[in-house]
């Protein structure tokens, strides 16, 4: 993995953790809803695959467009 790699999976991570604390849902509550069992990996940005990108997406209705061009607000 290269660096830009890396620094984007950190921002992606983060973002869902915000997404995560902003409506005041545990991790363990995700990973029922979800299915996702690596969320706190996600979350740290160590670890994730488009798949899980696009099921937290619908979990928290964002647009994944707006995931990947995260700069606006969410």
């Amino acid at each position: 993995m290269n660096k830009i790699e890396v620094i984007y999976l950190k921002r992606l991570g983060k973002l869902f953790k915000q997404l995560r604390n902003k409506r005041g849902y545990s991790l363990e509550y995700i990973v029922e809803e979800t299915g996702i069992k690596d969320l706190k990996k996600i979350e740290n940005g160590k670890n994730t695959d488009f798949k899980s990108i696009f099921i937290l997406c619908k979990f928290y209705e964002v647009d994944v467009r707006d995931v990947f061009t995260r700069y606006k607000k969410i």
